[in-house]
């Protein structure tokens, strides 16, 4: 663990955003919020990619409950045909950048497996990405809901309505201006904290350089 860095307590999230990623790779552990309410519109079932058009949701449909249900309780409504509309998106949008079809296969795969529950299938992601992306990370499940948190509070920080979280206050040393290649910015110009696939379909090993706090 990276003991010169606090640790955060972030909520589940589909594909998370680059800003997600950066405090798992800064931290070396993480928390994962495990018994929180479900909350709409939030990263928990989408992620946001880049394609010919601009930023285009991939939002994961769940299956509607009464009453309040934790997170990890959370069905997904697979009676809907979302894995392949988000499958044909992410292809669409990545198969010119450079490491599409280094990293492809392997996110497919996981992503057509029969996932019932939300929370484990982003788990199963961000623990995937993480082994792509080439860092270490130990993410470790809240066992009970707590408002208060000693270390950083990111469960509401990062959000689809609040833009990129700003980490400058934690950053050390000299950074880049933080664009890296994108396929289409030619067109819309870059675009920040997007799902890391977009990082990673196009930077590839050297993602991680651009995730470091």
């Amino acid at each position: 663990m990276n003991n010169t860095f606090p640790l955060p307590l972030l909520s589940t999230a589909y594909l998370p955003p680059v800003a997600y990623f950066r405090f798992l790779c800064s931290s070396g552990y993480a928390l994962l919020e495990n018994r929180e309410n479900y909350q709409k519109q939030s990263y928990r079932n989408r992620c946001c990619i880049y394609s010919s058009s601009g930023v285009l949701p991939l939002i994961v449909p769940v299956v509607r409950q009464s009453g309040n249900k934790t997170i990890s309780q959370v069905k997904i409504d697979n009676s809907k045909p979302w894995k392949s509309i988000h499958i044909k998106a992410i292809i669409s949008a990545y198969r010119s950048s450079p490491y599409f079809e280094h990293y492809f296969d392997q996110l497919r795969e996981l992503l057509s497996a029969d996932h019932q529950y939300l929370f484990s299938m982003n788990l199963s992601l961000i623990r995937l990405l993480i082994s792509l992306l080439e860092f270490d990370c130990s993410v470790i499940l809240t066992e009970s809901y707590s408002r208060e948190f000693e270390g950083i509070d990111l469960r509401e920080a990062i959000h689809p309505k609040r833009g990129c979280y700003r980490v400058e206050q934690f950053e050390t040393g000299v950074k880049k201006d933080g664009q890296y290649h994108q396929v289409f910015a030619h067109k819309s110009g870059f675009i920040n904290n997007l799902s890391v696939l977009d990082l990673l379909f196009n930077e590839g090993p050297q993602s991680v350089l651009w995730l470091k706090i």
